[in-house]
């Protein structure tokens, strides 16, 4: 019942009480980084119904977007998302074996070409769903999304007060 709420990957370490699994878990992926540039104007020029029914249905599109090309969002905040591509898909490494280290290295090139291409697919349908959205609640031009996308080694960390509150935190 969890899954949907936090994703597959930290309901799956809740329910077998191994939340270690998620921590100092690392691996090729890419992170992507996105805002709407314009948010605190529209919100101080757009009645609250309309502000509110936008949002809800923009992170709607966020989050199944995001979930159809297999990413994951480690937050949200506001008009803002960490989105990370490849982390929490659970890939074995086996860069440890030396038999296998040059075929690892062009996997991971492979992969990274992979999640580089995906991650941009992603990126155009949001910005197509985007579009019309804005469309439907004649929303000017001024409310724009904003993305930078990162590769290379990323991990999760574990941060917080584990008697108060923790997150799975992405650093890369």
């Amino acid at each position: 019942q969890m899954t949907p709420l936090v994703g597959e990957a930290v309901a799956s370490a809740i329910y077998n009480n191994d939340l270690e699994r998620l921590n100092n878990r690392k691996s090729l992926g890419l992170i992507l980084s996105m805002d709407l540039r314009g948010y605190t104007q529209f919100l101080q020029m757009s009645p609250k119904e309309v502000s509110s029914a936008f949002m809800k249905e923009y992170h709607f599109m966020v989050s199944s977007t995001v979930g159809k090309f297999g990413g994951f969002t480690h937050k949200t905040a506001g008009d803002s998302h960490l989105i990370s591509f490849g982390l929490m898909d659970g890939s074995a490494d086996l860069s440890d074996i030396p038999e296998l280290r040059e075929e690892v290295m062009e996997a991971e090139v492979r992969k990274v070409k992979v999640l580089v291409e995906t991650s941009l697919q992603m990126f155009d349908e949001l910005i197509d769903k985007y579009l019309k959205l804005k469309l439907r609640y004649d929303i000017s031009d001024d409310l724009r999304i904003g993305a930078a996308l990162a590769s290379g080694m990323i991990e999760t960390q574990i941060q917080g007060d584990e008697n108060y509150h923790q997150e799975v935190n992405i650093v890369g």
